[in-house]
């Protein structure tokens, strides 16, 4: 059986700072959520540090890095992880560590089947998009496949509970997708999906090869130039990069980390993305008037600007700054504990480190002095 983690704020009693949730609740239907699927998961360590990728990503604070200010408790979204299996008896490591199919189908069951119907009757179109818009997922490496299960396995409950195919296609485009260092999707997603890839990443090469996306690449106009974003459909994007690292070992270029913090362009890329995914989910959760849908052109409106600026080689902050002023859970969140907006938070926040610099610096010429005084 798999179980669901939420990324909560550390404390003596929680060394991780993240918390198992109840069987009973379902946090879907709570409200937005990110749902971090890796291929693998050994213990609480592994479903931690995907999840603070995904904070990463979205710009909030993290044990490792500052980024916007914004911490967990604050957000208003919940940050999640799956485990496919029950602890040992130590308390540490799971006694199942990958995917099985007919877990990943109870998984859809319990968690998905409540977002298109109630008491095994549909719901209205709307009511599902709204569910589904809740949903948001970052699928790393084979984890994808259990996103791929989950779209197969609603479209076919849809389909049972005589959801016509275009209102298949319509609720199901309302989930998100970011499979990032996947082999698995090859252009016919239904969930609204930009995929991340590398040409250095050997893992990719069969989704690369895949008639409908090797067909864009080679019609393509473009000169690929360092990393580029491709239009697979209507609801399905790609963005490729090929990393200039020159790692040893070529196991490095398919790591997590690598997407979701330490490659610039493929880091920026997700960040640009996710952000505007969530934004979206948020206020579809707030505005019970209106619906505003979810779309491929949304979500990557911004990119062509983030791909110019990594062509120039703009700072990483730089960029991240330019992305996060148009963040509206950053900027509202902020602006609400701080009195600052997101920009005004970056600047005192530069503002700060050149003065705690400064700082050090006169203390280091005051010791100095100090020293030579004594001689």
């Amino acid at each position: 059986m798999y179980h669901i983690y939420e990324k909560t704020l550390k404390d003596k009693n929680n060394i991780y700072g993240i918390k198992q949730l109840e069987d009973d609740s379902n946090p879907f239907l709570e409200g937005p959520t990110v749902l971090t699927i890796l291929a693998l998961t050994l213990n609480e360590k592994n479903l931690n540090g995907a999840m603070r990728q995904t904070m990463e990503a979205l710009g909030l604070k993290t044990s490792k890095n500052e980024n916007s200010g914004l911490t967990i408790d604050k957000a208003p979204f919940k940050i999640l992880s799956l485990s496919y299996g029950e602890k040992k008896e130590n308390g540490f490591s799971f006694k199942n560590i990958s995917k099985k199919s007919e877990n990943t189908l109870n998984f859809v069951e319990k968690y998905f089947y409540p977002l298109i119907c109630n008491k095994n009757k549909k719901l209205s179109l709307e009511e599902a998009q709204r569910n589904l818009r809740n949903v948001n997922i970052i699928s790393y490496c084979d984890g994808t496949i259990i996103t791929k299960e989950i779209e197969k396995s609603l479209s076919e409950k849809m389909k049972e509970l005589n959801y016509s195919q275009e209102e298949i296609n319509s609720a199901l485009s309302q989930i998100c997708s970011f499979p990032i260092a996947d082999g698995i999707v090859k252009g016919d997603e239904k969930t609204t999906c930009i995929s991340f890839k590398d040409l250095n990443d050997v893992d990719c090469r069969e989704s690369l090869l895949a008639p409908t996306i090797s067909e864009k690449l080679s019609s393509s106009d473009k000169n690929f130039d360092k990393v580029e974003i491709y239009n697979i459909s209507d609801n399905e994007a790609m963005f490729l990069s090929k990393g200039d690292e020159n790692f040893i070992n070529i196991e490095s270029y398919h790591e997590f980390k690598r997407y979701t913090q330490f490659n610039k362009p493929l880091s920026v890329g997700l960040s640009s993305v996710l952000t505007k995914a969530v934004d979206n989910s948020i206020k579809n959760h707030n505005n019970t008037e209106k619906f505003t849908p979810i779309s491929c052109e949304t979500l990557i409106q911004d990119l062509p600007q983030v791909i110019e600026s990594i062509k120039k080689d703009l700072p990483k902050e730089d960029i991240l700054k330019e992305i996060n002023k148009n963040v509206a859970y950053l900027n509202s969140t902020i602006k609400e504990s701080t009195g600052q907006g997101i920009l005004d938070y970056f600047n005192s926040r530069n503002q700060n480190k050149n003065t705690n610099k400064t700082k050090e610096e006169n203390h280091e010429k005051i010791k100095n002095n100090d020293f030579e005084m004594q001689l």
